[in-house]
């Protein structure tokens, strides 16, 4: 069971995945410690977790996710994902836009204007 959490500059987008099925979906102003173990108390499954922020993410949230996930994924431009950014800046490109990117289900243009490739989480 996964735990995606994506910050953005207004909103936190957070949803858990099992099996490649959405359980819950969360859209909150922030994403803290506390919500962290709630989730865990409710979805005792959740192994797996990735995080990406355009925001400089709480170091307390980031140690919590590291110690209480199998594997825990920092999102960023130094993710080592199958595309290439060809962007002179690397660190310019989104981070939210890395995710949907690789899914490859998800592309072509979106119905509802988003670039190719990229969508919110649902």
């Amino acid at each position: 069971m996964n735990l995606i959490i994506d910050i953005g500059n207004s909103q936190v987008k957070s949803a858990i995945f099992n099996n490649r099925k959405i359980l819950k979906n969360i859209i909150s102003d922030e994403f803290n410690p506390e919500m962290l173990y709630e989730l865990k108390a409710q979805y005792p499954e959740l192994t797996q977790a990735i995080l990406c922020s355009v925001a400089d993410c709480d170091e307390k949230l980031l140690g919590i996710l590291k110690k209480e996930f199998d594997l825990f994924i920092e999102l960023n431009h130094l993710t080592t994902i199958p595309i290439e950014n060809l962007y002179e800046s690397k660190e310019s490109l989104g981070q939210e836009v890395n995710p949907a990117d690789v899914d490859p289900r998800r592309r072509g243009p979106d119905p509802q204007g988003s670039p190719a490739g990229h969508r919110e989480l649902a």
